[in-house]
């Protein structure tokens, strides 16, 4: 029957009837009750049956039929298994009436075998596993076969199940490898399906501190890697709409497509969800791994707690401490993630690697097991970038899933909600990374992310500016071991980092900030007179002043020069020649009509009236406090037209370009009457941009 089932061109017909024909010859065969009145199995129901003797055994019908014993069933059921086994590819057939028939035979054999073929029911559990897992994916009808196989387990014996998690999860991490991917999409499958049937107290053992996750746990993130490209960096771009959530792109492991990724993330997503408060030890550590750098913590947390919150509506007690402990700690990372670290020299490096031999005789041969990977020299040689982008990424996400975990907790009026309150701790990291922003506002309640921004700006300010005064030999990017080297590192300091972050909060705030944060803005002219010789922080700074330039420059109602501006009025046909003799002639007819006549009387009465109309201003209004910031900004920022790095140039020229729309002339020409000639400078720059951008100069002052 076996080999029918697993035939070439058998139809479903042909393999049901099969399986139906095993089925019942098993039962009749080797079945418990079978070999029970025959005495191959001992049915113990009391302690007197211990010690009693067996039942005697009972002689075959016809010499053809053989006696069971124990022996013969020790001898039968391992035949049977591998015959079991080799039914295996059935439980991928496309046809859904072979999967049902399928079903049907391992639920029999469950029931009717479970003595005898102890030692197969893992193999026919774990058929059923397969089988039920596309009725765990949500679907408004579920394949019968799989319905049915969901409703199968609910009489499989648990320690059989409880058996087959504690060896999947032991071997899924030697699995994840292209040549074991539909192994590992199987063991996947498995494990969800049986995270259904467990109880939640034997998942809670599995994630605790008993459970072995220090050994299992160890080596899956040992193997975990993930493709690289697999991920999103925002950019800001002209408006705040365009900072979007990149949760939307899945991460893909190494090795494997995104449908075995799929498999392997919710296999921890059911863990999380069915172990509850029990599984808040994993979640923490792998946190601890990930902030030790491992990114594959960072993932395995991220998916155990989304499980947890599918599960718990209002999270427990328990759950809300981890969850602000982990917020906290992975928001700590981003106050020296980022600062350099001494690289050692490549002589002394290679003084270390080499070891002196001496060696006699023939020559040594180098083996392949001798020879380095090209793995790991050019990951030892690679700064690994890519690898902190994807660990950063994968803590931004971790934070956003704990904003989304504390968002249902009741607060009453007069206390703040959790969420709130953590966000003094996570907004940093937001607006460094760019990212999570629109999630974590929409779960605070927030319609967009400005609101939440000026809601919570004291917050926002505050985490910047602490880190802003953290100045020192680290804001030029120097290697705080080594004061007498220089070269630059390719990641910026927290100083450097904070200026970015606020170049990043003004932009999307936009002018109230610079009320706000005048203080803030001070700081840094200071430091731009402190580090004038720094590349990279005057770099920074310029960035975040040009961008308080660019936010005025978009509000301005365009009403700065409206008291300066003459109010000429002249019709079109009066232009050229013709229009200035018009107008000379009316001019000398106006002198000759123009008749002085000194009268005390009308002199006097003039002046009462002029008492009692209003006076009219001498001047224009006096500038608002964002034009005043401008008009500061460009005077101390002219000094860096004669910079040596071109960028910088470059920002100035923008900064001014962008400031002399919204200053009227008295606030504005001053600074350009005193920096006039290093901008005619600028048009004999070597670099043609640095040219263009002084001529787009040139032409706003034009214009204006």
């Amino acid at each position: 029957m076996v080999r029918v089932a697993v035939g070439d061109k058998v139809t479903s017909q042909a393999i049901t009837f099969a399986l139906a024909i095993l089925e019942k010859v098993l039962e009749r065969g080797i079945g418990d009750d079978v070999c029970i009145q025959s005495g191959a199995i001992r049915n113990y129901t009391s302690l007197d049956d211990l010690v009693s003797p067996g039942p005697t055994l009972a002689q075959p019908e016809s010499p053809q039929t053989p006696q069971r014993t124990p022996t013969w069933l020790n001898a039968t059921c391992p035949q049977v298994h591998i015959s079991l086994l080799s039914l295996s590819p059935l439980s991928t057939h496309p046809n859904p009436l072979t999967r049902l028939a399928l079903v049907d035979l391992c639920t029999g054999l469950t029931q009717t075998c479970a003595r005898s073929l102890e030692n197969s029911q893992p193999l026919l559990v774990t058929h059923l596993l397969l089988l039920a897992y596309p009725a765990l994916q949500g679907s408004a009808t579920p394949p019968q076969d799989a319905q049915r196989a969901l409703e199968s387990l609910g009489s499989v014996d648990v320690q059989v199940v409880a058996g087959i998690v504690s060896r999947a999860l032991s071997l899924l991490p030697h699995r994840l490898s292209p040549v074991h991917q539909t192994t590992a999409s199987a063991l996947a499958r498995q494990l969800v399906s049986a995270c259904r049937v467990l109880p939640s107290s034997t998942i809670g053992a599995l994630l605790g501190p008993g459970g072995g996750i220090e050994k299992w746990g160890t080596t899956l993130l040992a193997v975990v890697r993930f493709e690289e490209g697999g991920k999103v960096i925002s950019i800001l771009g002209p408006t705040s709409e365009s900072i979007q959530d990149e949760d939307h792109v899945p991460l893909v492991l190494r090795g494997l497509d995104a449908q075995t990724t799929s498999h392997i993330s919710s296999v921890f997503c059911a863990l999380g969800e069915r172990a509850g408060d029990e599984g808040v030890y994993a979640i923490e550590w792998f946190v601890g791994a990930g902030v030790a750098g491992s990114a594959a913590g960072l993932w395995c947390a991220l998916w155990l707690l989304r499980g947890q919150q599918q599960k718990q509506r209002q999270p427990s007690k328990r759950l809300v401490k981890a969850v602000k402990w982990i917020a906290k700690t992975l928001s700590e990372m981003w106050d020296d993630r980022f600062l350099p670290f001494p690289t050692p020299n490549s002589s002394e490096e290679r003084e270390k690697l080499e070891v002196t031999e001496y060696v006699k005789g023939l020559n040594p041969l180098t083996t392949l097991l001798d020879r380095p990977s090209l793995s790991s020299s050019s990951s030892l040689s690679n700064p690994k970038e890519e690898s902190r982008h994807l660990h950063a990424d994968l803590a931004v996400r971790l934070i956003i899933t704990c904003h989304i975990v504390l968002a249902p907790i009741p607060t009453t009026t007069h206390s703040l909600h959790p969420s709130i309150h953590l966000l003094q701790y996570t907004i940093y990291p937001l607006l460094v990374e760019r990212k999570g922003l629109g999630e974590v506002s929409l779960a605070l309640g927030y319609a967009r992310v400005e609101n939440m921004l000026l809601a919570n700006f004291d917050y926002a300010l505050e985490s910047v500016a602490m880190r802003i005064s953290v100045f020192g030999v680290y804001a030029a990017g120097i290697h705080h071991s080594a004061p007498s080297v220089t070269t630059t590192t390719s990641g910026p300091s927290v100083s450097i980092q904070a200026l970015q972050t606020l170049r990043t909060l003004v932009h999307l705030v936009g002018s109230q900030i610079v009320s706000r944060a005048s203080d803030v803005i001070d700081e840094c002219f200071d430091r731009l007179d402190d580090f004038h010789g720094y590349e990279v922080v005057v770099g920074a700074l310029v960035g975040v002043l040009a961008e308080v330039v660019d936010v005025v420059g978009r509000e301005d109602d365009g009403t700065a020069r409206d008291g300066e501006r003459e109010d000429v009025r002249i019709e079109q046909e009066d232009q050229g020649l013709d229009g200035f003799l018009k107008w000379w002639r009316q001019r000398r007819e106006g002198k000759k009509d123009d008749d002085w006549e000194f009268d005390l009387g009308k002199e006097k009465g003039k002046e009462k009236e002029g008492e009692e109309e209003e006076p009219t201003p001498d001047g224009p209004p006096p500038l608002s406090a964002t034009q005043s910031l401008t008009r500061q900004i460009i005077s101390r920022c002219t000094y860096f037209l004669t910079h040596p790095s071109p960028y910088i140039r470059s920002q100035i020229l923008h900064l001014l370009t962008t400031a002399a729309p919204t200053l009227r002339a008295s606030a504005l020409l001053p600074t350009i009457h005193a920096s006039w000639p290093f901008i005619l400078n600028r048009m004999g720059d070597s670099e043609v941009w640095v040219v263009a951008q002084c001529a787009k100069l040139v032409e706003t002052l034009v214009e204006c």
